[in-house]
């Protein structure tokens, strides 16, 4: 970092903070407006038109997570490679990462509560979600760095996993998966009505919007500033708009169905991955070339603010989940207002939802940069309270 120019490094990294402060936004206002608007507006022009937009908003979040994890990777490789601080750390944030995708589901902090629970209840509780999918496969690619050792070999895995994970998604769909373990299942496919588990993120195809994230990084990464590569946004977006109109044409040219049989081409469809990362890469360079144009583009107290939400994301996230679907420690937001707020209402829900969800990741923010020691150690406290109370309350 160091032998980069200041204005270039903030310059480059931007463009990530933005695309992660976007995905959130889009995600926790979709979240609030499918949870609480009056169903009264939801046939109209405007509400399809947010629900397909919408359907961009997992693959920029779990994209960008790849992304992320991607550049840091790249830049520390040697790091990664033996065991010592960075690997400790990484090990420990998937574990906690995973920790808290169950917890967010649990009924009651009690383990009772859920040995107890419902066959419904359990597939709840064992719902297989973004933050799951996440952990998991950021995982599997940080074991895969010391197997691998060399970041083109490594490149070059992740990049057939992504290609085998579009490819097989919508065979994968189709199992019939009645005697498999729900805790397992529903990494393999998305749940129907009739399934006896849940999920909406299986790792077929979803994970490969992690890993293209990931590949991304390598091509962008330039050794010598430390940070993305000059001029990268305008071919980013030409890359992403040729990638986008290819999936369409596809879609059109060739029936997959006469492949895979019939399939979700919403959900698993390999050529609507080719148009949902292409829109992905086409919104980086966006990004990366606005930046580029203009470098003092967040030097202010908002734009200050956005880089460090963008930075937290994963605060704002989870506890959006709190406030809107509830938690062992509160009640539901969603249950409250369930579709009955106008369009004008829900949006100052939405707005009250980010307004609470963004102070405390920027409260977070200043606590783990500013009291690194003392952060970490209140983190493994309350998770260690959190994790003996589940216990004694059983």
């Amino acid at each position: 970092m160091n032998a980069t120019p200041e204005g270039k490094t903030k310059q480059r990294f931007l463009a990530l903070d933005l695309l992660r402060f976007l995905a959130v936004l889009l995600m926790v206002q979709g979240h609030v407006f499918r949870e609480v608007l009056t169903q009264d507006v939801r046939g109209e022009t405007w509400f399809r038109w947010h629900e397909y937009i919408h359907g961009f908003t997992a693959p920029i979040f779990l994209f960008a997570s790849g992304l992320a994890f991607g550049l840091t990777t790249f830049r520390g490789w040697d790091k990664h490679l033996s065991w010592g601080e960075t690997l400790r750390k990484r090990f420990e944030r998937y574990f906690l990462l995973l920790v808290i995708a169950y917890w967010v589901q649990l009924p009651q902090l009690s383990l009772g509560s859920v040995l107890a629970s419902s066959d419904a209840r359990m597939a709840r509780i064992l719902k297989v979600d973004a933050l799951h999918n996440i952990g998991i496969t950021l995982l599997v690619a940080e074991l895969l760095v010391i197997t691998l050792r060399k970041p083109r070999r490594y490149t070059w895995v992740l990049g057939a996993l992504a290609v085998l994970a579009v490819a097989i998604a919508p065979a994968l769909a189709q199992l019939n998966l009645e005697n498999v373990p729900r805790a397992l299942a529903g990494f393999i496919q998305r749940s129907g009505p009739d399934s006896h588990f849940r999920s909406y993120f299986p790792l077929a195809p979803f994970s490969a919007f992690l890993l293209s994230g990931i590949v991304t990084a390598y091509f962008l990464f330039d050794e010598r500033t430390r940070s993305f590569k000059l001029k990268a946004g305008p071919w980013l977006l030409g890359l992403g708009v040729l990638t986008y109109f290819a999936g369409e044409w596809l879609t059109q040219a060739i029936d997959l169905e006469t492949v895979y049989g019939p399939h979700n081409y919403w959900v698993v469809g390999p050529f609507f991955f080719f148009v949902r990362i292409g829109v992905v890469w086409a919104v980086l360079g966006a990004l990366a070339t606005l930046t580029q144009l203009l470098p003092r583009l967040l030097e202010n107290p908002v734009g200050r603010t956005v880089q460090v939400l963008g930075q937290e994301t994963l605060v704002i996230y989870v506890s959006h989940l709190f406030l809107l679907y509830g938690s062992p420690l509160n009640k539901a937001l969603a249950r409250q207002y369930k579709y009955s707020l106008s369009v004008a209402e829900s949006t100052l829900c939405f707005l009250a939802v980010l307004g609470a969800t963004g102070l405390l990741a920027w409260v977070w923010h200043q606590a783990k940069t500013r009291q690194p020691r003392a952060f970490d150690l209140a983190r493994w406290s309350m998770t260690a309270l959190l994790v003996f109370l589940f216990f004694w309350r059983s």
